[in-house]
Order: C-alpha cells, then structure tokens, then sequence
C-alpha cells in the first residue's frame, strides 16, 4: 500500500509527516564568501561555501580542509589563518607544523597554547574556527532526490533528508538508516522529532556517510474526533489505543463507546468491526494490520437534557432538564414574559416514545403564574419546547373605525378604556373643513336574537377639548363618520386650451356656466374654429365606458353562442379547422373592442358668446371640464373602405360623396349603405340625398351628405362578408355606438 490514494477514506487525511519536508530549502546556497552559517548547514552537489568564524562545540574533530584562527598577544603578537593540509597538519612562524587531524576542537587548543609555551611566556591565545571542510554523503532508496551531497561538516542527519527533500510517500519515516564503512551505525525515526522534538539518532555526518530511507512500512489511517487525524506507518506491532496515542489522542467530542475499524479480509473483501473505546483493554484493543482505516465519531449533536421555551418571552433558549421539572421551573413570574402574553393556551411540543412522533400538551398559564394551579403546572420530559404566543398570533384582535373628514381615517386596534378624542388622535385628527361638533358614532350590539345598531350624536371638537361629556367611552366595532361642512368641495377647476385670449386652468363656482368662464378667458381669438370646440366631461366617460363594456359584452355573447352552434354543424376536419381560425378571429376582433376606451366627450354647439349665453349649450360646469377651441382645419378625412385612406382639403358645398371620390372612391368591400359622417363637434350622422334639415345648424341642406371642415366621413366595410359575423343580430349597431362613443372610427377596421 503507497500513499494516500490506497486507503480511499471518506475523510480527508494524508500521510503525517510529509510535510515536513514540503517548505522552501534555504540551505542551499550559491558560491559566498564570508557568509557565517549555521552548524547544520548543506549543500548541493558541487557547492562550496565560505564559512568563516563558525561556532563548533570542543569535541568537533579537525580534518583536512578546516581552517583555524589564531590570535596571539602580551609578550608576543600576531594573527595567523592557517588552512589544515592533505595530511592534517598546520604550519605557523615560529613554531613550524604541528599535527591536527584526528584532534578535538578542544585539542587543538591546548597543542597550540604548549607549542607557543616552549618559546614563549606571558602572553594570551584564543583559537576559533574559519572556514569548515565539506564532505560527501549519498543518499539512497525511497528518496525524494536520490544523489551525492557536498555538505556542511557540521551537518547532521536530519539536515541532509531536508536537503534531498525527505522520504517520497512510498519511502519510511521510521526505518532512515545511517551506513558507516559498511555498518549501519544509527536508524532514525522522524516520528520521535515531529511528536516529541528528541533528536535521538540525529547523529552528525562523516565522510562517505550513507542515508539510507528503506520502503515504507504498513500504514494504517485515523480519522475523525482525534486531535491529528492522518495516516500514519506502523512501526512494529501496534494496538488502537497506541494509534489513538500516536494521532495526539480523542478529542472532547469524541464518543467514547464507540470506535469503528475497516479491514481488508484476505485481500478479498472490506469488513468492519465496532469496539468500545472507553474499554479497549485486552480482547477489545486489538493490534492493527496494513490498510485498516480507524474512525472515531463524535457525540451526537443533539442535548438530551434540555427544555426550549421560545415565543413571547424575555428570554428564550434551552434550559436544562431536571426530573420532576415543572412548567413554572422555566418561567418563573409574569416578569419573564413580554407584553401582551397569551396566556389562555400555551403550547408544549413534545417527542413521544416509543416512536418518537410529535403531540401537544396545553395549559392556562395564567392559571400557574397566578392561581398557583399544579393541575395547569405541568411537568416536563426531555426535548419539550413551550411556545408563549403572543395575542395578535392567536386572536383576531377587536377593531375599530373612522371614516369622512379626518386625516387619516381608517381601522385601529381597539383597546380597553379607548375613547373618543383617542380615535380621532389615530386618524390624524380633524380635517379643517369638518363639521366640528356633529358628527355620527355607529355601535352594532350582539344580542341572541341577532345584532342591535345603535347610531349615536356626538361632538367630535368637545372631545378633543377635553370634555368629559363629550369624550365618551367606546367599544369594539364601533364606527365613527365625520361629517363636512355643507356643500363642501375644496375648489373646481376646469380646463380650457386652444384658440382663447388667456387659455389655462380655472376655478369656478358652483352652478357657473359655460359661457362664463370663456368671458373670463377672455372669449375666442380670430383664429378659433367654434363648430370644432370639443368638450371632455369625466362623467360622461363614465358612463359611455359602461355603455361600451355593455355593448362588447353583448356582442361577446352572441359571437361565442353562433360559433359553438358552427362548431357543432361540422362535417369535416375542414370544416373543424376553418372554425378553430374564425374562433382566433373572433378573439382577436373581441380584444380590440375591450381596448376601445371612452374619451367622455360631449356635443355642444358653441356660439358666439352673447348667443351661447341664450341657448342651451352653455351647460352647467362640472369639477374637471375639458374644452379646447381648434383652429380651422380646412380639410375632411376620408377613412374605412376607401382607396385611400386620407384628408382632402375642403371644398365647400361639397358633399360625402365628392370627398370618397377623390380618395378614390369605394372599394368592393365598402358598405355603401352605412356610410357615416363624424362630425368636427363631435356628433354623428347618416347622409341624407337631396334637401334635409340639419337640425343642428338649424337650416335646410342639400346634397348626399353636407361635409364641413375638420368632419370625417366613414366607409364601413361590408359585415356580411366576414363569414363569423353573419346572423349576428344589429352588429352594424352595436359597432357604430362603441365607435361614436368612443370618438373613434373602429367599424372602418373590421376586414
């Protein structure tokens, strides 16, 4: 088994130790000079370094290569760096070559004081390192970088396994065997110094020095609640509880009576075997083999002696759980409880065994807190939760209301000791304009031979002066209206654009007429086209909207009863499809009938001022009025079952049919018999042969149709020819209404 991959555990854990060797080697080092190293440093292949006044302990050994600084003073003086030859001696003045290798640090001292002593006295020595030798190792077998190493003759073991870069993952951590001459002379395991920080092994290297890392031994893995979950290489018969040891022991999650181990069966299948972690002694703590996978799980998540209390308290959360807990153990006075309490019935969730479903326990707090009932002070089990609603969750709270001139009226809570002037506070108080000391108060009384309403006159200004009298108690549902002042209305305002002296928007009075607010616009410019003026009255859009809605609704009706008495006539699949289209059809044609909009526009025919003041166009003015006086247009529109659709400039006593001549008259679509003139004032009309009278303009005329200007003259298409339309009864009526209604000329567009 090499490395992570072959465990395939559902934790995520690695092989420990590796890592060790994961980080930047800053030890290797370019050619330096004068660079002061540390005792263990390494080099590369190749490399030398400089080391100079190096710190060695006495009992380093000189050899070839060592460089010694010498300073002598007193009687005599002098400083000498002298480098130990090939045949480990030093020559210095004076004294002549001396012999070193083999020699301690601590030797050597004292050979060169006794040598300086024969010749000399009184004087001081002190002797320090220079530059050291280096030496070649090789490292061996499941290394990271296999080779030869020039390294430091300070340097140890464990520095040259950083240098190559350590053990590979199928190489030991336990087994690192060190070969001197032939003999293994220390193993070292890289265990001890990553769990311990002991050294023990970590010998210094020689010359010639062998590292050899032998092929990784058994592995097993430790996953879960141990403090150093990874996997780790056997080293001899091991046991789970050494393992445990071994990964930095349980965590305090860990559950101890439960310990699981996943085994390879003679190499055939996986199998596991559960054991008791707070008793692995004897039989239980059963040695590990090669690729078992060891799990430590934690504790359950869950508490097993709590009690919750959430909902409308000052301090919700779990509580722990005593035998013989009472209810009034967890909420011990109405202090723990926020305000407005429900405490007619609050819930206890409970788990029942010995399934574990869920049922509910209720009681009357109110009962327990002050009554002292034990019958209502129930006793608790493990995992209950009490909830303590709040009123508004659990009642429908009691309303009260105001509606006419105040603020802000609307519905308010109701509560207990609310009175009059409290009401009209929540709506905003009185609106300037109300009538201040009459207004109505609505109570509904619930009897068991049905509700008794009571209407009450009250003085809504007394109340809010402070009038105990007047500021009357009230109950729930009861209702209060605010009269106005009579004939109230802020301000009316009608609109008035177009050809007069000073257009704009103006105030009227009630029961001010037409002509009046004309001669306060100053009345018409020379360039206004009276018979054009068009009026817009939002009344009036009101009810032609209603008009419309009723019209398309009925014609919706008879479309959908004729085509279902086609769809059940039919003969073929033809016959099914061409009545699927015109049911498409019908719909698309209903749509554009329901988007038609009333403009409330209203016929009146204007007058010079001093005659409109006679007749019975100068109307009444309502709040929102619209009139616009156009300019003369000098031109008829021609649109519908035409050629070409388009204006044509006015000719005068010319009449319907020399305007649908000249857009090139009618197509063979155009229903000739309903052709109609809308009118620049709004009105609409059928074209009359030979002499009528227009009542109108209150004058006879002649011709097929007399057009004015700004006047549109309508060429419907023929209904009949649209197969869907046929026994449809009065469509042609039904469209020509919506269409005049709604100032618009939508019978043209029917194909």
């Amino acid at each position: 088994m090499a490395g992570k991959s072959s465990l395939k555990l559902d934790f995520d854990i690695k092989q420990f130790g590796y890592d060790l060797f994961h980080g930047p080697q800053s030890s290797v080092t370019p050619v330096q000079k004068n660079v002061p190293v540390v005792p263990d440093h390494v080099l590369g292949p190749g490399n030398i370094a400089v080391q100079k006044d190096v710190p060695v302990g006495p009992d380093y050994v000189i050899g070839p290569g060592d460089q010694l600084s010498i300073n002598v003073w007193g009687s005599i003086e002098g400083h000498w760096t002298v480098t130990v030859d090939r045949d480990g001696s030093v020559t210095l003045p004076k004294i002549g070559t001396l012999g070193v290798t083999g020699l301690s640090f601590k030797e050597v001292k004292e050979v060169l004081e006794k040598a300086y002593s024969k010749n000399y006295t009184g004087f001081q020595m002190n002797v320090s390192m220079g530059q050291l030798r280096t030496i070649r190792v090789y490292v061996v077998g499941k290394a990271k970088k296999v080779g030869a190493y020039t390294v430091s003759s300070l340097a140890t073991l464990i520095g040259a396994l950083q240098l190559c870069g350590g053990p590979s993952k199928v190489g030991s951590m336990r087994n690192i065997e060190l070969k001197r001459n032939g003999k293994t002379i220390t193993q070292l395991d890289l265990y001890n110094f990553l769990l311990t920080g002991s050294r023990e092994g970590d010998v210094r290297l020689m010359p010639g020095d062998v590292i050899f890392i032998p092929t990784i031994g058994p592995m097993v893995g430790i996953a879960g609640n141990v403090k150093v979950p990874a996997i780790y290489e056997l080293k001899g018969p091991t046991r789970i509880s050494e393992l445990i040891k071994l990964a930095g022991g349980s965590t305090a999650e860990a559950y101890m009576q439960r310990v699981q181990v996943e085994r390879i069966s003679n190499k055939s299948s996986r199998v596991i075997i559960d054991l008791n972690l707070a008793k692995l002694k004897g039989k239980e703590d059963i040695r590990l083999q090669d690729g078992d996978i060891v799990k430590v799980f934690p504790v359950t998540p869950k508490v097993i002696n709590k009690v919750a209390l959430t909902g409308n308290v000052w301090r919700p959360g779990e509580y722990q759980w005593r035998p013989g807990m009472r209810v009034s153990d967890v909420i011990r006075s109405s202090k723990d409880l926020l305000p407005e309490s429900y405490l007619e019935n609050v819930q206890i969730d409970r788990v029942v065994p010995p399934d574990y479903h869920m049922e509910y326990r209720t009681f009357n707090l109110g009962k327990v807190l002050f009554d002292h009932d034990e019958s209502e002070d129930l006793v608790l089990k493990p995992w209950d939760v009490i909830h303590v609603f709040n009123k508004r969750q659990r009642v429908l709270m009691p309303e009260i209301r105001s509606a006419g001139a105040l603020n802000r009226p609307g519905r308010f809570e109701y509560r207990e000791n609310m009175k009059l002037s409290d009401l009209i506070a929540l709506s905003g108080g009185l609106e300037y304009f109300a009538l201040p000391h009459r207004a109505e108060l609505t109570r509904i009384t619930p009897t068991p031979n049905g509700p008794v309403t009571k209407r009450i006159i009250v003085d809504p200004a007394s109340a809010c002066a402070g009038n105990p009298r007047a500021d009357i108690l009230l109950k729930q549902n009861d209702f209060l209206f605010v009269r106005t002042i009579p004939d109230w209305e802020l301000y009316k305002t009608v609109k008035i654009a177009g050809q007069v002296r000073f257009p704009g928007i103006y105030t009227f009075k009630q029961g001010e007429r037409l002509s009046s607010v004309l001669i306060r616009a100053g009345g018409y410019t020379s360039n206004a086209y009276i018979r054009g003026t068009v009026f817009y009255r939002q009344s009036v859009q009101k009810s032609q909207q209603v008009e419309i809605n009723r019209m398309v609704a009925r014609l919706q009706h008879e479309l959908m009863a004729s085509g279902a008495a086609n769809m059940s006539t039919a003969q073929s699949a033809d016959d099914a499809k061409m009545m699927q289209q015109q049911a498409k059809q019908k719909e698309a044609f209903l749509a554009s009938l329901k988007s038609v909009k009333a403009n409330g526009r209203m016929i009146v025919h204007l007058e010079q001022i001093p005659k409109l003041e006679q007749s019975k166009y100068d109307v009444e003015l309502e709040n929102k009025d619209s009139i616009f006086v156009p300019t003369n247009p000098h031109t008829v529109q021609v649109i519908g079952a035409v050629y070409n659709q388009t204006g044509i400039l006015y000719q005068a006593g010319k009449d319907s049919s020399f305007y649908i001549s000249m857009a090139g008259g009618y197509t063979d679509n155009a229903n000739k018999k309903a052709v109609y003139i809308l009118r620049a004032d709004g009105s609409a009309l059928r074209p009359k042969a030979n002499f009528f009278w227009d009542r109108l303009f209150h004058e006879w005329r002649v011709g097929y149709g007399a057009v004015e200007p700004g006047d549109t003259i309508v060429v419907p298409d023929k209904l009949e020819k649209v197969p869907w339309l046929r026994g449809v009864t009065d469509i042609a009526s039904i469209v020509f209404n919506i269409a005049t209604a709604a100032g618009i000329a939508l019978a043209a567009g029917i194909r």
